[in-house]
């Protein structure tokens, strides 16, 4: 914080101060005399002219923040942590300011339901090899798979599934999980679509954060590769998509081979497919995006190495509009070609092209009429 205070001086400065009347302005139009409470202050606050700015160095303050409780850093206390989205700026309900931020916010909130995911409430364990999944809720449906009639007792057969494999503290309920996930996303439902078991929590997780990501990978597009948007931005954006489509999958085989049985179709198809689009939900495999995310990777290292990707990036490159001069461009720059020079780009390509060669397009058993082995 005591990093975040001058800068936020710094961007009122650069903009003459014009942020306060702007404030006084605002408490007019709102009606408001004294002190304002928490919320009246952040709609304001991210409303003035130079919010762009301060909503970027905010959201850097709170990516800091993650990485150091995830490292145990810093403790994590539900409520008073400002990793609680319902304390952020990144909720259904906020303005975007600029199409770049609204790339990074919906990065983050991605990144804050997978720590949600892994380190609060266990459901890494949908990422491991549905084989074995399988197998494990196998045993556990044969044995109730008679008292199972209707939709709701199918829902409770995962979500007691969920609860006995992913959640790590053996008190927990679903009482316990779902006043947490409220204390967290208390600003993104309304008052009918609270969730109320774990299946609940993990359904909204995984589709929030699969639509976080389509949506930000969309925006890339648009803009293009650049030194801002880089290829390597683009690649662990695509990694991160493949690793919630890993999650779906998994939730999808599981209450689809359940469901068939009562003709009941998986929830949270329904629930992506709104949010996305029933052709965007193809596209959700693993090996489809890292495959993806490697491509971009190689492109990286043609960038430093004058290849096309080289050129297509000088192409897109003008000396009226300063690109030559800009320093962030000079800065993510030098960022990526530290990372090319030490490996790391080339590790990262090694490690995600193993799931890429086991995919079945790059099985020749699928195309001889043999019994396949791999992932789609």
């Amino acid at each position: 914080k005591r990093i975040v205070v001058p800068i936020l001086k710094a961007i009122s400065w650069i903009n003459d101060g014009a942020n306060r009347p702007q404030n006084l302005k605002y408490r007019e139009v709102f009606n408001i005399v004294g002190d304002t409470n928490p919320q009246q202050s952040k709609s304001i606050y991210n409303s003035v002219s130079n919010s762009s700015e301060t909503r970027e160095v905010i959201l850097l303050f709170m990516e800091i923040q993650l990485k150091l409780v995830k490292k145990n850093l810093i403790p994590f206390k539900p409520g008073k942590n400002v990793l609680f989205i319902s304390e952020t700026i990144v909720n259904p309900y906020t303005t975007i300011s600029s199409q770049f931020l609204r790339i990074r916010e919906l990065i983050y909130r991605s990144q804050l339901n997978y720590f949600y995911f892994k380190n609060v409430f266990g459901l890494d364990y949908l990422g491991e090899d549905y084989h074995k999944i399988e197998n494990s809720f196998s045993r556990q449906f044969e044995e109730k798979k008679n008292s199972i009639s209707n939709s709701h007792d199918l829902r409770d057969l995962i979500n007691d599934f969920l609860l006995q494999k992913c959640i790590k503290k053996k008190s927990a309920n679903n009482e316990t999980v779902t006043s947490l996930f409220e204390i967290a996303y208390a600003n993104t439902f309304g008052v009918q679509d609270k969730p109320s078991s774990l299946i609940d929590v993990c359904e909204f997780l995984i589709a929030d954060s699969v639509f976080c990501l389509t949506e930000a990978i969309r925006a890339l597009k648009v803009f293009r590769s650049s030194y801002m948007t880089s290829h390597s931005y683009m690649a662990y954006t695509q990694k991160k998509l493949g690793d919630w489509s890993e999650f779906y999958r998994n939730l999808y085989r599981i209450q689809h081979k359940i469901g068939s049985s009562l003709n009941e179709q998986p929830t949270i198809k329904k629930s992506v497919e709104q949010l996305i689009g029933v052709n965007s939900a193809f596209f959700l495999q693993k090996s489809y995006y890292y495959e993806l995310a490697c491509l971009n990777l190689y492109s990286t290292i043609e960038v430093h190495n004058e290849g096309p990707a080289y050129r297509r990036y000088i192409s897109n490159m003008y000396s009226l509009e300063d690109d030559f001069n800009d320093n962030f461009y000079h800065f993510c720059c030098g960022l990526e070609r530290f990372k090319v020079n030490i490996g790391a780009i080339k590790e990262s390509a090694k490690s995600w092209g193993k799931v890429v060669n086991k995919a079945r397009p790059f099985t020749v058993s699928n195309y001889l009429g043999q019994n396949p082995n791999g992932d789609s």
